[in-house]
């Protein structure tokens, strides 16, 4: 978080983020609005989730700013929220992003610094010399990165299913697809009988990193768009083990079906209409949305209902088992918020003659490993079983729990945006937990509190999940995944 005080200051006044991190800009005190120099590079850094929008207002040049120059808001406004956003990309040549109050000018002025973090080895097709792509099938999961580069002859790359292309693909680097004068789903980097040698762009076609797998999509197909089918290749991608989905089916009999499931934390659930039309609704959408991470179907939102209620689909309406292939929702239960128990809904078409119930199961197995904050003649340090805790290895599925033993402490996950995918978060802690952060939102002195519990979920042998202290940023700890011998 970057303060804006009553001192007139930004705290911090440099700020350090890399690509995943999440950053707010909070009034706490007077009164201020948030202006960077250069507004073009904020918006290809940022991805703005909450807050005001970068406009110019009354600003000259390239400087965007959430309010007019003069004026900006005092913390009882908007709770004092002046932007939300995430760090969605690092441009090449961008190494900071430079700010200012717009209500108090360059005399209150911060600066992000923008850390390229390290990225996985880019597996390289070539478009090579003998008119060939080399190798010819090449296999890829999430997270994995690919290049297509010419190393020989003149070439271009054309999906022959460009929109499962670019619904697997984040494109980092490289030519845009287009459809140019190819007919079809068919989308290249060149025109029909076109291409670059190595020369142009260093040869690089195509830098992308698989960003997800969508179901009934296992391959890519491609083609050279200077030499056709006689110069094609093949993506094979490969989804990782996720768990079965429980269904709730929305029948022929107006009814869900079962109409109250038990769900825990890391479960996946579908709601899935297999006769008639129906859509789901939740009574109380803040709930929904704090428990579920959406993962396919339509988007919960308010339409014509009043109140708390958030659905998939409007009033009176729905769809049927053609649509979607029947599919309303499907989610992954990311957390149980204390004091929610059960998730009550109903179909937007036949109301509460159609209702059903989720009821959430909190996991109160006891902690594998219990990592506590201590402070010890002013040094503080995590420790297990009087241990540092520098490193600790763990195995999938067990139970790891953070908790204050002496001193003033508070969690947060480092690389949260990469590995909030291995982490089941069973209790928020005494002190609470901001699950789009990834950290409590303050530190406790309370001896015992908990700062969290978690599951490690979905990671395989080696991943590293590091964690470091709310309030001392000396105080480093990682989690490291080891097989499970038994």
């Amino acid at each position: 978080m970057i303060e804006g005080t009553g001192g007139n200051a930004w705290s911090p006044a440099t700020l350090k983020l890399k690509t995943g991190d999440v950053v707010e800009f909070k009034v706490t005190g007077s009164r201020h609005g948030v202006a960077f120099n250069n507004g073009d590079h904020a918006k290809q850094v940022f991805e703005f989730l909450d807050g005001f929008e970068l406009k110019q207002h009354d600003f000259p040049g390239t400087i965007r700013s959430t309010h007019a120059n003069g004026t900006g808001i005092n913390k009882d406004d908007n709770g004092g929220l002046l932007i939300r956003a995430k760090v969605k990309t690092i441009p090449d040549g961008v190494s900071e992003l430079e700010y200012f109050c717009s209500l108090h000018g360059n005399n209150m002025s911060g600066k992000i610094e923008l850390e390229k973090g390290a990225v996985p080895v880019p597996k390289v097709i070539e478009g090579t010399g003998g008119n060939a792509w080399s190798p010819a099938t090449l296999k890829l999961k999430t997270g994995d990165v690919v290049e297509f580069k010419v190393t020989g002859s003149t070439h271009g790359v054309a999906f022959n299913n460009s929109d499962h292309a670019i619904q697997v693909f984040e494109f980092l680097d490289g030519f845009e697809l287009k459809q140019h004068n190819f007919s079809g789903t068919i989308r290249s980097t060149h025109a029909n009988g076109t291409g670059i040698n190595k020369d142009n762009n260093g040869g690089l076609l195509i830098r992308a990193k698989v960003k997800a797998i969508p179901d009934g999509v296992s391959e890519l197909n491609y083609f050279c768009s200077l030499h056709g089918n006689n110069m094609s290749g093949k993506i094979e991608l490969e989804k990782g083990a996720v768990p079965v989905p429980k269904v709730i089916e929305g029948t022929g009999g107006n009814a869900w079906s079962p109409a109250t499931l038990k769900l825990k934390t890391g479960d996946v659930v579908e709601f899935k209409v297999t006769g008639s039309t129906h859509g789901v609704a939740f009574n109380n959408g803040d709930h929904a949305i704090q428990v579920f991470e959406f993962l396919d179907g339509f988007e919960l939102k308010q339409h014509n209902f009043s109140g708390t209620i958030r659905s998939t689909h409007a009033n009176g309406t729905g769809i049927n088992k053609d649509n979607n292939g029947g599919l309303l929702i499907r989610a992954k239960v990311k957390a149980i918020p204390d004091g929610v128990s059960e998730l009550n809904y109903f179909c937007s078409l036949h109301g509460n003659d159609m209702s059903g119930k989720i009821v959430l199961e909190k996991d109160t197995a006891h902690a594998d490993h219990t990592i506590h904050g201590v402070s010890d003649d002013g040094n503080q340090s995590w420790i297990v079983n009087g241990i540092p805790a520098a490193n600790l290895d763990v195995k999938a599925g067990q139970i790891i729990e953070w908790r204050v033993r002496e001193g003033f402490h508070g969690l947060r996950f480092t690389s949260w945006a990469r590995d909030r995918k291995h982490i089941a978060v069973i209790k928020d802690g005494d002190i609470g937990f901001m699950h789009l952060l990834g950290r409590n939102p303050t530190a406790s002195k309370v001896e015992n509190d908990v700062m969290l519990r978690v599951r490690i979920d979905d990671a395989d042998v080696g991943t590293e999940i590091p964690f470091s202290s709310l309030v001392h940023p000396s105080m480093k700890g990682k989690l490291t995944v080891i097989a499970d011998s038994n």
